[in-house]
């Protein structure tokens, strides 16, 4: 037939279950929102799993900071900016 693709390569099938493999990881990962934040994760997708977990305490920090003012903010993240950078070693 003109119209079917020939069948994938072992290569080719490998790649298409590991892509089928992620895909569903990421669907267990969307349907389940995570009761702890993990340790050895990131320190991005920390932040972001404790802002899902704790939404009030996050807004309340991001009200914060837009109420410090852009100057003594800057200032602060030229201050944590090398101890994160540091404790991610």
């Amino acid at each position: 037939m003109p119209g079917t693709p020939p069948p994938p390569t072992p290569e080719q099938q490998r790649l298409i279950e590991r892509i089928a493999a992620q895909r569903e990881h990421l669907r267990t990962l969307r349907r389940t929102p995570p009761d702890r934040v993990d340790p050895a994760d990131p320190l991005v997708l920390r932040l972001w799993h404790f802002a899902r977990l704790h939404p009030a305490v996050t807004a309340a920090a991001l009200a914060a900071l837009a109420l410090t003012g852009s100057r003594r903010l800057s200032r602060w993240a030229g201050v944590m900016l090398p101890i994160v950078l540091q404790m991610r070693r």
